[in-house]
């Protein structure tokens, strides 16, 4: 199979993957809203904890204690499931290394077919903290998704085509949460009250739908996807599996890389993720205005991956655009803090999009670019796994200072972070994109050929 026709598959793949990931989106003051006043009411040790954070934002001060509460726990949500895919996204790029990207990928879609499943039938809060947990494990598949696209490109197209799946992520990004939004307005309790028993709740046909396309997906895979790591290429097994192992880089270069992605996902994370809540707080937006709202940003999303990081990647390193595209992050949270009225907020969010999109896609690119061709999976498992653990502190990072200090001075706080990446970036090699046919590694060898860096 040619290179291109791999890419088309991996570009739609990931385009529906992200889109039913995406659909949730918008839903989180809305889940939240129906699931914690149920559960608060509970007895158990849940609904005890979730009636003393009510009452401990509520002697703070806060009017809208119940919605500040629904802050809190949504990004207890985010960050249980980032911090789950935290621990397996290495673990699941360095078993694709060794055993290919195709089995992979087919077990973890498989498992978040069933996540959705699971959130389907979630009439309990307990339920649906069940789906995530599920959810955020399979999400380790990115890793070797990403890695895929590495096997089928060369060096010097390595960032053309991770731009080509940033097109894919943005499309989902656009359309999911769209959907999400819409789909809100489809009550199954409503048309059947009879199936509450079995666990239906009014989210319940966004889950259905996410299922669907998350299983259209499983089949695209199986009957399309071709293995891209041919077994000379990959790890030879170890005669014992170290767990640790997985969470190490192979070089400062990639480390650096990695530190600068989980500094600056520490503070986006955060302050995206409470993004749904201050459109719902400030400017009153229902379920189906902020799907129009990630619709938006997901169409700036595509366009910067589309058209303008092409045109830069042909005058312009990695290195410059990840800068930029940091700069731009800095201005996206300074203008949000600061917006009360509905267009300072929209410029806000666009250069949020604008930052992600340059950001992300050119650091990735740099992290494929120091790595080898037998460890993609690896070095792209520990970008992703970054990223994944900055997602796991940076809701939370964001929810304090969102109930002590409000949404204004939370962002001008957090987004000081992104400093701290500024100045690594400033300071990375430039990668080397001189094709080359490495022998076939070994783990042993790869660890031996350079002092790894934890």
């Amino acid at each position: 199979m040619n290179h291109k026709k791999h890419l088309s598959i991996i570009f739609l793949a990931i385009f529906i993957n992200i889109t039913g990931f995406a659909i949730i989106l918008p839903l989180s003051p809305a889940l939240l809203e129906f699931y914690l006043p149920n559960q608060a009411a509970s007895n158990n040790i849940l609904g005890q904890l979730i009636a003393s954070v009510k009452i401990t934002i509520a002697s703070l001060g806060k009017e809208n204690a119940a919605f500040t509460t629904a802050v809190f726990f949504g990004c207890f949500l985010a960050s249980l499931y980032a911090f789950l895919q935290f621990i397996f996204t290495p673990i699941c790029g360095r078993i694709s290394d060794r055993y290919g990207r195709r089995p992979v990928l087919l077990i973890t879609i498989t498992g978040t077919t069933l996540s959705y499943a699971l959130w389907a039938i979630a009439g309990s809060f307990n339920f649906f903290i069940l789906s995530r947990i599920l959810a955020g494990i399979m999400a380790a598949n990115l890793s070797v998704i990403t890695a895929a696209i590495a096997d089928v490109t060369s060096k010097e197209n390595r960032t053309k085509g991770m731009a080509l799946a940033g097109i894919a992520f943005g499309l989902g990004f656009m359309f999911g949460p769209a959907m999400g939004g819409l789909l809100t307005q489809i009550n199954l309790l409503t048309l059947l009250p009879q199936l509450q028993p079995l666990g239906i709740n009014p989210f319940s046909s966004c889950a259905l739908v996410a299922m669907t396309l998350s299983a259209i997906n499983l089949l695209w895979i199986f009957i399309k996807f071709e293995e891209t790591l041919p077994p000379e290429k990959r790890l030879q097994p170890q005669k014992s599996f170290r767990f640790l192992a997985s969470f190490r880089s192979q070089t400062a270069s990639i480390f650096r890389t990695n530190f600068s992605y989980f500094i600056f996902l520490l503070s986006f994370s955060g302050l995206e993720f409470t993004l749904a809540f201050i459109a719902a707080e400030r400017f009153s937006y229902s379920p189906t205005q902020i799907g129009y709202l990630f619709l938006y940003i997901g169409f700036i999303l595509i366009f910067t991956r589309g058209y303008i990081m092409r045109k830069l990647f042909n005058k312009i390193e990695e290195r410059l655009i990840a800068l930029i595209g940091t700069l731009s992050g800095i201005i996206a949270f300074s203008t949000i803090a600061f917006a009360f009225i509905q267009p300072l907020f929209i410029l806000g969010a666009s250069f949020l999009a604008f930052a992600i999109a340059l950001t992300v896609t050119s650091l990735s690119s740099l992290v494929s670019l120091y790595s080898t061709e037998s460890t993609q999976g690896r070095d792209l498992g520990l970008f992703n796994s970054a990223g994944a653990l900055a997602r796991a502190f940076g809701p939370l990072l964001a929810a304090l200072p969102y109930i002590y200090l409000g949404a204004q001075n939370a962002y001008i706080s957090v987004s000081s972070l992104l400093l701290i990446p500024l100045l690594i970036i400033f300071f990375l090699p430039k990668p080397d994109k001189t094709p080359t046919t490495p022998p076939k590694p070994t783990i042993e060898s790869i660890e031996e050929s350079e002092t790894p860096t934890i």
